[in-house]
């Protein structure tokens, strides 16, 4: 009797809080949720998340330029840090971005810019496949327009690691023989190859076992860091590796390599293919990588379809919408409702990954001088 009287309390309070529509409903209820913005942000504390598969992207529009990190769940180095792959910079010739709007649609699961400037319209849509680990930019303008895409990395030389709090597994190490080493980065003409080798004379687990004086039972200890490599392509339809270049984020010096087309036109897409696995030989790795990007499952329209069934199939199997009728930012309940809903689709976007997603941001950590020093401390 008392079960009865229970299920029947949790059922009148499910309907009370609005969590018995059909999911038909639930689906075009969670667009007020969405993150819209209609300015560009300051840097890249402004960014959006957007993902897929065990891919998770930081977006943002800066100055004129659209960016984003990116990385997979399962890119540790040599320290057992989770790596972000690079950061790509995206800059349109004229510049669209008089008005504009940056929205992640949760529910399509793909982040959505638009800048206009009297007739021309740009749209951008970043969105990552579900079940494999590529990233899609794909860019429709009103007018003929020039884009520039580049890669930037910052990982180009051996420089030690000075502060321990970003090593974890290093804390309480009393070497000093603790570095971050480089990525290898090159073009292939028509397209940019880009990596990161671990070293096998490096590896913490290797100096934490000597630290332990646990050497007798090293060879019974699984090493996941060992001959590990990983990294990607970036392309772009008709695009062309131009040139190399340096400069300088949030005072974190990088080097960059940039696609470019020599004619300007209305359609643009730039595809990031990524790629990890096992090997002491780099070039077999690279191989690997040239048959994952030579094997698509389709062209880019036919898997943007499957990827939007997923994501409807995703929020049709459960769903919360609370204060359906307010949807006021103001409203405590209605704010808890739309954090439940961002924290879903973020762990979603490592669905199909090696590792679980890292708490304290996963995938979508972006710069350490950004986040309060006492806070990274206590956390």
């Amino acid at each position: 009797m008392m079960l009865t009287t229970l299920v029947r309390i949790t059922v009148a309070v499910l309907f009370f809080l609005g969590l018995t529509d059909l999911p038909s409903m639930a689906q075009s209820k969670l667009d007020p949720y969405n993150i819209k913005w209609t300015s560009p942000s300051e840097n890249a504390l402004g960014s959006m998340p957007v993902g897929g598969c065990d891919v998770g992207c930081n977006v943002w529009v800066e100055n004129g330029s659209i960016y984003f990190y990116f990385g997979r769940s399962n890119s540790f180095d040599e320290n057992n840090a989770l790596l972000k792959s690079g950061r790509i910079k995206v800059t349109f010739t004229p510049d669209p971005f008089k008005t504009f709007t940056q929205e992640l649609k949760l529910r399509n699961g793909y982040v959505d810019i638009i800048g206009e400037d009297g007739e021309l319209k740009v749209s951008s849509r970043l969105w990552v496949e579900v079940d494999r680990p590529e990233i899609h930019l794909e860019i429709v303008s009103s007018k003929n327009i020039q884009v520039k895409a580049e890669y930037q990395n910052w990982r180009t030389a051996q420089i030690p690691v000075n502060n321990r709090a970003v090593v974890p597994s290093y804390v309480d190490y009393p070497g000093n023989d603790v570095y971050w080493f480089p990525d290898t980065v090159k073009s292939t003409g028509s397209g940019i190859v880009f990596y990161h080798q671990n070293n096998n004379n490096h590896l913490v687990i290797d100096k934490e076992i000597i630290q332990q004086d646990l050497l007798g039972l090293k060879d019974s200890l699984w090493n996941p860091l060992k001959d590990f490599i990983f990294g990607g392509v970036i392309s772009g339809k008709g695009m062309q590796v131009s040139n190399a270049d340096t400069g300088t984020y949030l005072n974190t010096h990088s080097k960059s390599m940039a696609l470019t087309r020599k004619r300007a036109g209305k359609n643009f897409q730039i595809d990031i293919s990524l790629h990890s696995g096992y090997t002491t030989n780099n070039k077999i790795w690279e191989q690997q990588l040239t048959n994952h990007k030579s094997t698509p499952a389709g062209n880019t329209r036919k898997i943007f379809m499957k990827h939007q069934s997923w994501w409807k199939n995703f929020w049709d199997k459960s769903w919360v919408i609370l204060n359906k009728t307010g949807s006021i930012k103001k409203d405590s309940v209605w704010q808890v409702g739309r954090n439940y809903n961002i924290f879903r689709y973020q762990m979603a976007c490592n669905s199909n990954g090696e590792y679980p997603t890292k708490f304290n941001g996963g995938m979508f950590t972006v710069d350490p001088s950004l986040i309060d020093t006492a806070f990274k401390k206590d956390n």
